[in-house]
């Protein structure tokens, strides 16, 4: 043996495996914290609810995606195909099995092009000027926790952003949210730029590439504070219609046209897991804030049959000549479908939940975990192509090495800031609803049941999470003295208590952009620790 040879290093060892799957079946995967798989798909064609895995280049890093662990996917494919997983060495996957019941798959395919046949109508209508509606879709998903409606929102959005679309996602569930941290409701147009096999795989990913308008609710437990569940609620829709509204007078700008395309496009909701007592009631009241006009509910026969008792009453009412004032021509009555769930639908413990609410809002302020650009993907050959034993010579594949997770970066530096107490102003969303019995008869809550709360600036606020108000929403506050100014109004950001110095009257916080553009916080019960 040479010099030069006995020099060279041993390849890394590989830990993972190929599996080759038929025709309309998934592989699925349960991936434990602090665990990293890379997957790469070889031949064929696969998607991640919905979102293609990129086939193959000469380029190692634009073909392997690397998936963070602490999360739960598929990968499904209609046609077949050849994928690798690797995991980091000396680790493992903690679920990882190929099935063939895949019917919801179907039943999902066949719910998506149901809401193109009504969008294409939409858009139709919309250039036709025939005096019909010219709104898509509006999708509600809903169900109890844990009966994959997330799932079938980022399938649904990634399908019709294939064909071209461009659907609001509206996320309402405030334990965990798509758009942003936990704590919020939010929504925001939904663009090729946004669908990722990553952030589909990971249950706490972000959409990238988005600017949601995010409103701050400050609890993952909607029962704190349903009145301002509700009032939030209603001004997403306002803002829904405002963002959808034509100038009759320009039809033809190009501008309109754009919102034409939009509004065809509709929207996808993905309801919370709350359908009991008050959640169903809120559930409700979303139908109607958002003008809801089909509702998927996921695999549960008395949740299915107690809406569609509820909306059946509806239209017979509308055939009541007494009931013409309480139904008015902008009530929308919608279509109740329900859906089968997934055989891979697993049921997430409460430690599952808490660590994946700690990694969303860890995205928030850092980003994914990403490969280190200054250094090359690390190949288990010194010729990064190279055949498979037993498979066609001429045939090539990468054999990329999942990185462990020492050597991994984050997307971004957040900031930290020294600020003086005086320099702030911090309130509390609190709910001060007054039961009828306490009420004179026939009488109203004339105060708003959503009130502001002075927050003193004490050592109990570490780690929390707080919103820092919009300054336009501050400088009406400050006019008007209205508490709804500011949570009704979209927020600027979010940023956590790293250090509260009470001798130093010095409170830092972690900011994902630099100064505050505002000094008005709101603070609520989501906490962070690092």
């Amino acid at each position: 043996m040479n010099s030069s040879t006995s020099n060279l290093k041993p390849p890394p060892k590989k830990n993972g495996e190929r599996h080759t799957l038929s025709p309309q079946h998934e592989l699925r995967l349960e991936v434990p914290s602090q665990t990293n798989v890379s997957v790469t798909l070889i031949s064929g064609s696969a998607e991640i609810f919905g979102a293609e895995l990129a086939t193959f280049t000469s380029d190692p890093l634009k073909q392997t995606y690397l998936i963070a662990g602490h999360s739960k996917f598929a990968i499904f494919t209609w046609h077949g195909c050849t994928v690798d997983i690797d995991v980091e060495f000396g680790k493992e996957v903690e679920i990882s099995y190929t099935s063939d019941e895949t019917v919801a798959n179907v039943a999902f395919v066949n719910t998506h092009a149901q809401l193109e046949a009504m969008r294409d109508e939409a858009l139709m209508n919309a250039t036709s000027g025939n005096g019909k509606s010219t709104d898509g879709p509006r999708v509600l998903v809903v169900g109890p926790a844990d009966c994959g409606k997330t799932s079938l929102v980022k399938l649904l959005t990634s399908y019709a952003v294939k064909l071209g679309r461009t659907p609001l996602l509206v996320d309402l569930d405030t334990s965990q949210n798509m758009l942003c941290a936990p704590g919020t409701i939010a929504a925001s147009p939904i663009t090729p730029d946004s669908i990722s096999p990553l952030t589909n795989a990971s249950s706490s990913s972000l959409y990238p590439n988005t600017t949601p308008l995010v409103l701050w609710n400050g609890s993952t437990d909607l029962s704190t504070n349903p009145d301002l569940y509700k009032a939030q609620l209603d001004k997403l829709g306002q803002c829904i219609d405002e963002r959808n509204h034509i100038n009759d007078e320009n039809p033809a700008e190009p501008e309109q046209q754009h919102i034409l395309d939009a509004r065809s496009s509709g929207i996808i909701v993905n309801g919370c897991g709350w359908i009991e007592d008050i959640g169903y009631k809120l559930m409700l009241h979303t139908v109607k804030a958002l003008r809801i006009n089909i509702i998927l509910v996921m695999g549960h026969d008395r949740l299915y049959s107690m809406l569609n008792s509820h909306y059946n009453k509806m239209r017979e009412a509308e055939m009541d000549v007494d009931m013409a004032d309480i139904l008015n021509e902008e009530t929308v009555i919608p279509k109740v479908i329900k859906l089968p769930r997934s055989g891979g639908v697993v049921t997430r413990d409460a430690t599952f939940r808490r660590v994946s609410r700690s990694q969303c809002i860890k995205r928030y302020f850092y980003g994914e975990s990403i490969r280190n650009p200054n250094s090359a993907a690390v190949m288990s050959n010194s010729n990064p192509m190279m055949p498979i034993a037993g498979s066609d010579p001429n045939e090539k594949v990468l054999d990329v090495i999942c990185p462990p997770s020492t050597t991994l970066i984050h997307q971004y530096t957040p900031t930290r800031l020294e600020i003086p107490f005086s320099d702030l102003t911090l309130y509390k969303l609190s709910n001060v609803s007054l039961s009828s019995s306490m009420l004179p008869v026939s009488a109203k809550q004339a105060t708003d049941p959503v009130q502001l709360t002075p927050m003193n600036i004490t050592a109990t606020l570490k780690h929390s999470l707080l919103a820092v108000c919009h300054p336009n929403a501050a400088e009406q506050y400050d006019n008007s003295g209205e508490a709804r100014d500011l949570y009704l109004s979209g927020i600027s950001g979010l940023v956590t208590v790293d250090k509260v110095d009470v001798d130093r009257e010095i409170i830092s916080l972690l900011s994902p952009g630099g100064s505050l553009p505002s000094s008005i916080l709101l603070v609520g019960d989501v906490t962070w620790m690092e």
